[in-house]
């Protein structure tokens, strides 16, 4: 079903993809590879820089017939990834502009909904589907005529009725994936974006409002990682070193000293973080050079590392 080039006749292309899909509409791995295939010929009228109004609307018919074939899916991740694929595809269609997009937004409530129910995925493919649809969702902007973060705060919302048990690493690696894309969204200006569409830096820009908003959440997503931390940090070495890494890389070292030098010190018990731990010290030194506070977290962690050879 792959041996011809969809780019010479792209509706005709189209129009197979489809008979497939009511052809072998039991065989979820054939649905799933249609479904692919359909937003891949999306992507190539894109890459061509077609902008008519025939190209438009036939975007728009990739963009829906994916949108409902994937719904007859039976695997629940399968189902996300390709409800992101989908999404990126809109995006590349500046499917949603400043009159937010019904087709884009229907996406991402499919995406939260599945979040919300998926207890049957392991949590090492829940948190990875999660990831994967917080990096998709930085590209997303807001409706104007509801909260910042809102979709955020339903994703917040969904994660947190899955049931995580006992796994520690992979729940506060979401957590740490969360900090991140608040991280960005903080920015004045995104270094990246898809296509034409517009994301929250555009709408919001530095705004009191939305920065309010992404420090209230983020105050969420810390108490939900310390909470997590004091319960499990002391069975995991891998979660703590990568928070420390986090910390360093977008926190504020001076207000959170303590918490690193917590964080080191119960890392230096293990010889396979030494490398890790090497690259932790020299990024606070190179923040340390203006800042007393800072310099002292420095001395204290070097101090640690000569105890733990």
């Amino acid at each position: 079903m792959d041996r011809f080039d969809v780019d010479v006749d792209p509706e005709r292309a189209l129009d197979f993809f489809v008979d497939c899909r009511a052809s072998l509409g039991n065989i979820d791995s054939t649905v799933a590879w249609t479904v692919s295939r359909v937003c891949a010929l999306g992507y190539s009228i894109v890459r061509r820089g077609a902008n008519s109004r025939t190209a438009a609307s036939f975007l728009r018919a990739c963009i829906a017939n994916a949108f409902i074939t994937i719904a007859s899916l039976s695997n629940v991740v399968h189902k996300i990834q390709l409800y992101i694929e989908t999404g990126m595809l809109a995006l590349f269609v500046n499917s949603l502009p400043q009159k937010y997009s019904i087709q884009a937004d229907a996406i991402v409530k499919c995406c939260i909904e599945l979040l919300a129910a998926s207890q049957e995925v392991t949590v090492c493919e829940y948190r990875q589907a999660a990831s994967s649809f917080l990096a998709f969702l930085l590209f997303v902007p807001d409706s104007p005529t509801k909260a910042p973060l809102y979709m955020f705060n339903a994703f917040l919302n969904a994660t947190a009725r899955y049931v995580w048990g006992n796994e520690c690493i992979e729940r506060g690696r979401l957590f740490i994936d969360c900090l991140r894309y608040l991280s960005a969204m903080a920015q004045t200006d995104l270094p990246y974006r898809i296509g034409y569409s517009q994301c929250n830096d555009a709408i919001y820009g530095s705004s009191v409002e939305f920065m309010e908003a992404i420090k209230e959440k983020a105050d969420v997503v810390i108490g939900q990682l310390e909470e997590l931390y004091n319960q499990h940090g002391d069975k995991s070495i891998t979660f703590a070193i990568e928070l420390l890494e986090t910390i360093i890389s977008i926190g504020d070292i001076q207000a959170l000293g303590s918490l690193v030098i917590e964080l080191y010190a119960k890392c230096t018990v293990r010889n396979e973080t030494r490398e890790r731990r090497r690259c932790v010290r020299e990024r606070i030194a190179k923040r340390a050079t203006n800042s007393a506070p800072v310099q002292s977290v420095y001395k204290t962690i070097c101090e640690l590392e000569s105890r733990s050879k």
